[in-house]
């Protein structure tokens, strides 16, 4: 837009009504007048005298925000009798307001964005609209653009393909840690809301070998997890798979993407991150990693006494865990029987799976999770039998067991856990545009 600036002459007469710039590309050297639309932030008027007044106008674009003062008696009072967050269109030569003209009034609005502070409430969830509006909210959505932008550069030189994922089936992931999935009535079946595409996953390497998705899924979490801050019921995966490879590979990978996608995020997001004051740390590889007993033996230690051998880490243990590493830490070998069907278990120690997760340090807690795949039609159905999981729906999935899925291994990675680690925010509400909260 800044070419077109030159174009509207400062006459009266010439002055068009169209957008010109943006609030970032204004300059006080520029010699033409500009159009700038967008909102009224907030004001204040404040007498200079009995006659004279004076109005402090903080307007608001999709760049940022602008103070103008605003002297004329005429704007003073257009202004004056307006709502904060009507949205105008305003005439300036550098800070200068010639002129102004009123394009949408508003209401008086719930939450007034420019008084917004405790930005991890829930009153922010129910009141999205206005949260949405704040700088805050916009600094943390430019940071997860940077991030969706950094995940297909890099996969794109690894030469991944990304695919577009599944929304709905006859069949998704079960194993879950306690979440339902949801349900719909498809043409007179009974389908699934997408929980994981990993069944997909293993479907489409059997084409392409090496694919990535930005996936959507939905998890009907208990109420109590809103309390963790870190759990929505719709959320994204980067989910992530390659034939052939083993969970070793796919860490590897999977290390060398969270470091891309840190650097270009510290490298493109200096003013967001500034705003948001996180000092993002990029960390260095190999990330350590601890195994499922080591992990237990050392909770133990730290008083958790409620931990039994086979099962999920609580989220509280795993939290206090996290809260003692300052880099990502892997947690390897998870026992058999603790995860889904479809992780590998380990040909040399039974009792455990070829699996792993990814934390972030600092407390923030899970990042990733991913595993070699069972892919033996023989195996996956009797580790779905001894877990109790209806056959039902899984058909298709039987029969392409039997007819050529290679062996492969890949991951799902958060992109809401990721934002908030990024961002460094308190609740994964404030990490997503839509937030659907238990």
């Amino acid at each position: 837009m800044k070419d077109l600036i030159d174009s509207y002459p400062i006459q009266d007469e010439e002055f068009k009504w169209q957008k010109s710039c943006f609030v970032d590309e204004l300059s006080e050297k520029v010699q033409r007048e500009s159009c700038l639309m967008g909102w009224i932030h907030d004001f204040e008027i404040q007498n200079l005298s009995d006659r004279t007044q004076v109005l402090f106008l903080i307007f608001r674009d999709g760049t940022g925000l602008k103070e103008f003062q605003i002297t004329k008696p005429e704007l003073v009072k257009k202004i004056a009798i307006l709502e904060r967050e009507s949205v105008i269109a305003i005439r300036t030569l550098g800070t200068k307001v010639n002129d102004l003209k009123i394009i949408s009034q508003a209401k008086p609005v719930p939450i007034l964005p420019c008084l917004i502070t405790d930005h991890s409430s829930i009153d922010l969830v129910i009141n999205r609209a206005y949260a949405l509006r704040t700088e805050r909210m916009k600094a943390i959505l430019k940071i997860q653009d940077s991030i969706f932008s950094s995940v297909r550069k890099f996969f794109e030189k690894e030469k991944f393909y990304e695919i577009r994922p599944p929304i709905i089936g006859p069949a998704t992931d079960p194993g879950i840690r306690g979440a339902k999935a949801g349900e719909l009535d498809f043409y007179g079946k009974r389908y699934k809301l997408t929980t994981s595409m990993i069944l997909y996953k293993q479907m489409t390497i059997c084409s392409l070998e090496k694919i990535y998705s930005f996936s959507p899924n939905i998890r009907l979490e208990d109420h109590a997890t809103q309390e963790t801050g870190r759990h929505l019921a719709e959320f994204y995966q980067i989910d992530v798979e390659q034939a052939f490879a083993d969970y070793h590979d796919a860490m590897n990978l999977g290390e060398k993407l969270l470091i891309t996608i840190f650097k270009a995020v510290k490298r493109n997001c200096k003013k967001e991150l500034n705003l948001l004051e996180r000092n993002l740390i990029i960390p260095t590889r190999p990330f350590q990693k601890l195994t499922y007993k080591e992990v237990l033996e050392q909770l133990r230690e730290m008083k958790f006494g409620d931990l039994q051998d086979g099962q999920e880490i609580p989220w509280n243990a795993e939290k206090a865990l996290s809260e003692l590493f300052d880099a990502p830490f892997w947690i390897t070998d998870y026992p058999y029987g603790s995860r889904g069907f479809y992780d590998r278990q380990n040909p040399e120690n039974p009792s455990s799976l070829k699996d792993f997760d990814l934390m972030y340090p600092g407390g923030f807690g899970e990042a990733m999770s991913g595993s070699e795949r069972e892919y033996l039609y023989d195996k996956v159905k009797r580790k779905m039998l001894e877990q109790g999981v209806p056959l039902v729906g899984y058909k298709w999935y039987f029969d392409m067991l039997q007819r050529g899925v290679p062996p492969s291994a890949g991951f799902g990675l958060g992109v809401e856990r990721l934002t908030r680690y990024i961002c460094g925010l308190e609740k994964i509400w404030e990490a997503t545009a839509f937030p659907k909260v238990p």
